[in-house]
């Protein structure tokens, strides 16, 4: 989810028990806004993604490694397997559909559950 702040957030920050936001992506942009008076003036301001994460400890890089490798064998596996079976079938125009396939749930699921910096 994208969010924007007029502070520099911070990279973990804890919102109630277990749960947490985790900021990445972090940049300070300008922000244009109409005043009371109806002009236009500009303001700095912090866009970032965020996610939340629940996790009864503080997230490390060790436990998002733990979420990414719950959510690979939810929903990347099977994709694999399929790559799998109709490359040894010869089966190449459905080997490359699930090779992208398997590729583009990879890439969300890294994009979901990004490493700390």
């Amino acid at each position: 989810m994208k969010a924007q702040s007029n502070e520099m957030p911070l990279q973990l920050h804890e919102i109630s028990n277990g749960k947490w936001h985790y900021n990445f992506n972090v940049q300070q942009v300008e922000v244009e806004e109409m005043n009371g008076e109806g002009e236009t003036v500009t303001r700095s301001a912090w866009e970032y993604d965020q996610i939340t994460i629940k996790s009864a400890f503080t997230p490390t890089n060790e436990n998002i490694r733990q979420l990414r490798e719950e959510e690979y064998k939810k929903r990347s596996d099977s994709l694999y397997l399929a790559y799998q079976k109709y490359s040894a079938l010869g089966e190449t125009s459905k080997a490359e559909s699930a090779k992208t396939a398997w590729l583009n749930e990879v890439q969300m699921i890294d994009m979901e559950f990004p490493y700390i910096n």
